[in-house]
């Protein structure tokens, strides 16, 4: 699956929470099904003004159906 359409209905199974570094890309690897990967920041550095983590929140889509 490379695009979703509006009128779908899409279910997705999370397999994966976990906090990794800013320059980790491991959770964006390559996957034969159809993943869905989110990405949001951690741990607020304000001398930096950069966030120290990341956490990534990776699922595998279980079905798509029409409304």
């Amino acid at each position: 699956m490379n695009k979703l359409c509006i009128q779908q209905k899409y279910i997705f199974e999370v397999r994966e929470n976990v906090v990794v570094e800013p320059d980790d890309t491991s959770v964006l690897k390559h996957e034969t099904k159809s993943w869905l990967t989110l990405i949001t920041c951690k741990e607020y550095d304000e001398k930096t003004d950069t966030y120290r983590k990341r956490v990534a929140i990776r699922a595998v889509l279980v079905s798509a159906a029409g409304e």
